[in-house]
């Protein structure tokens, strides 16, 4: 195949430099000398061949058409000749007149004809003599005796109309009648006008045909001319392009391997100079593949007409080099060669097994960890044999999820509520655009493949990963450790509900009302914000342990207890202090409203019925906290007021 580009503009054509340059080219000299041979061939066949024909055909069809007409022109003088005779003997005026009007008119004609005849018979000289000879015997008949017959005949009608006369005449004009042809003139001058209708239109194809030829060949001369121009144009700016270009090439002869030719970036990288290259055969500088290998590959090349391979090279220092060599095969000049652009691939062979080395060493880590490894895009793309025993799927089965289908947000982590499988895509589709966030541990929730919920500790960050983003996902299996933690916060809660709760109403106790107080009077004080006291007592508690025993004792603390509970506020804290009495710890409260809260506790009490007691009343003294004052003298004071109101006679809420 030759060299040529497609893309060039064919503007280029038009131009004057390239018109010049097209005009004066061997290949278009040679066309526009062949156009002319062609051009005065045609000439020549149309002006000595076809118009003589032409001619000749014309001559004919008109000498046709004259020996028709004459024989026509003497048909009507013999009908006019007899008419005048028979009308005559007749004695029909009316028709004797026109017969002889039409003698008088077809005379002349008739001699018009013969002169007619006469003159295309001498032009057609291969009509031979004889009959040129008889058609003058026939005119000179024609002239020297019948027309005066007939003219004698016109003026003296009625003397030649007796029977002598008659018959001389008759018998004249049948001797000047060469041949008789009645009707055949209106055939003969259609088929003239149709024979010269085909030759005219003959003649419009004909030669318009040849001017059409004639240009279709002249632009196949300025295209051909052109399209080699550009040819030559391509194969000169191809070796230019060869012989600069960054990358080594070499041009080998299709059968022989021989090296033809190689630019300087081949002479740069190989170390010969262009001549030694020139000189050698392929397997010189690529000794590791055998003589065969190299044909079937030639063979293959020729088929495929392109490939891409990978080789080594011997170099003339003895280096050898890893080279991608793209071969193809390319027609130049009507020969057709291999070129080879070879590219260095030494370094990057070097990385790809660097990178195959990390793998392994990757794989090997990987698969031997005892954390499990997960890797993700759309699906889950690699899960290691870790993942794979904690999950309890195997890998094929691991490819099938989403990395949201197996696991669950723990609680903590979600404490709105929202769909735990919601958060995990949301995050998956923010890690799969790319975005690195949140590269800290997070406890999930997970279920294997039976069923059983595994609890793992994880971390995930996001990884570019075969060239597309995805995220990285390590975990290991604290299930047992979930557990365990649970067992002891449980025993922590039982702890503290033992060393803060009374044992008897289930309130809390002394110890956790003494830290709750001074967490109070810190907080009052450092925002000086009110803070109350209550405490209250049982009135003649002892009575109703003597009469009804320590069992109604008991029931009437826990039935207290739970009545006062209602009574108060969710901030409001109630404590057992010691025996039958009681505080409340009020936060944000000042005195009026502190003292409104005891009077309706103590009222909610004396309006209950108790299981074992009909009627139970409580006494109750209320303090507001003062500014330094600590809890000891706190709870003084509210002691002293729990004190006014057993010495006002019980049943009633008094204020210090």
């Amino acid at each position: 195949m030759l060299i040529y580009s497609k893309n060039m503009k064919n503007s280029r054509l038009f131009e004057t430099g390239v018109l010049l340059k097209l005009l004066k080219s061997r290949i278009f000299k040679t066309g526009l000398l062949i156009l002319f041979l062609y051009a005065g061939l045609a000439f020549a066949v149309y002006r000595f061949f076809l118009l003589n024909l032409e001619s000749h055909i014309k001559a004919d069809d008109y000498l046709e058409l004259r020996a028709v007409t004459l024989s026509h022109g003497l048909s009507n003088v013999i009908s006019a000749t007899k008419g005048v005779i028979s009308y005559t003997k007749n004695n029909d005026r009316t028709k004797l007149n026109a017969s002889l009007i039409k003698l008088k008119k077809s005379i002349p004609e008739v001699s018009e004809d013969y002169i007619k005849i006469m003159a295309s018979l001498r032009k057609k000289p291969d009509m031979g003599g004889t009959i040129l000879s008889y058609m003058k015997k026939a005119k000179r008949h024609w002239n020297y005796y019948t027309v005066p017959i007939l003219l004698v005949l016109i003026k003296h009608h009625k003397l030649v109309a007796s029977r002598i006369f008659s018959r001389g005449a008759l018998g004249s004009l049948y001797k000047s009648t060469p041949f008789y042809a009645p009707g055949g003139v209106k055939t003969i001058e259609n088929h003239i006008k149709r024979t010269s209708g085909f030759w005219r239109d003959f003649n419009i194809v004909f030669i318009l045909g040849s001017l059409i030829i004639f240009g279709i060949t002249l632009i196949f001369l300025f295209i051909t001319a052109y399209k080699n121009e550009l040819i030559k144009e391509s194969e000169a700016k191809y070796f230019q392009i060869f012989k600069s270009n960054s990358a080594p090439i070499i041009m080998l002869d299709i059968k022989t391997g021989d090296i033809k030719d190689a630019n300087y970036s081949a002479v740069n990288f190989y170390g010969y100079s262009e001549q030694e290259l020139k000189s050698m055969n392929i397997t010189r500088i690529n000794p590791f593949v055998s003589e065969k290998e190299l044909k079937e590959f030639w063979t293959k090349l020729r088929n495929a007409g392109g490939r891409v391979i990978t080789m080594r090279h011997r170099l003339k220092s003895g280096e050898v080099k890893d080279v991608e060599i793209y071969a193809t095969v390319l027609g130049i000049g009507g020969k057709t060669y291999y070129i080879d652009i070879i590219h260095d691939v030494t370094e990057r062979r070097i990385l790809e097994n660097k990178i195959k080395e990390d793998k392994e060493l990757f794989g090997t880590i990987a698969e031997n960890m005892i954390n499990g490894i997960i890797i993700y895009r759309e699906k889950i793309v690699y899960a290691n044999k870790s993942a794979q025993n904690i999950m309890g799927y195997t890998e094929e089965e691991m490819f099938n999820f989403h990395i949201w289908d197996i696991w669950d947000i723990y609680d903590t982590l979600n404490p709105a509520g929202n769909d735990e499988k919601s958060m995990i895509k949301e995050i998956a589709g923010r890690r799969l655009k790319g975005e690195k966030f949140d590269t800290k541990s997070y406890e999930l929730k997970a279920v294997a493949k039976d069923g059983k919920e595994l609890w793992l500790l994880i971390h995930a960050t996001t990884i570019l990963y075969k060239g597309d983003w995805g995220g990285l996902v390590t975990f290991i299996d604290i299930t047992d450790k979930i557990k365990l933690e649970k067992e002891v916060e449980q025993e922590k809660e039982l702890y503290k509900n033992i060393s803060e709760k009374d044992d008897l109403t289930g309130i809390f106790n002394r110890r956790k009302f003494e830290s709750s107080l001074k967490d109070s009077i810190k907080l009052a004080s450092r925002y000086k914000r009110p803070l109350s006291l209550v405490m209250f007592d049982i009135d003649r508690f002892k009575v109703i342990n003597d009469n009804f025993g320590h069992q109604a004792g008991d029931s009437v603390l826990r039935e207290l207890t739970a009545l006062v509970g209602t009574a108060l506020r969710d901030t409001d804290i109630l404590a057992r202090y010691g025996g039958e009495e009681f505080m409340v710890i009020m936060p944000e409260t000042d005195i009026n409203d502190a003292e409104n809260i005891a009077e309706r506790i103590r009222k909610t009490v004396e309006n209950s019925i108790f299981k074992y007691v009909t009627a139970v009343t409580i006494s109750l003294g209320v303090s507001r906290y003062a500014d330094g004052e600590d809890a000891d003298g706190f709870i003084k004071r509210v002691d002293g007021a729990l004190y006014k109101a057993k010495q006002a006679g019980r049943n009633r809420a008094c204020v210090s």
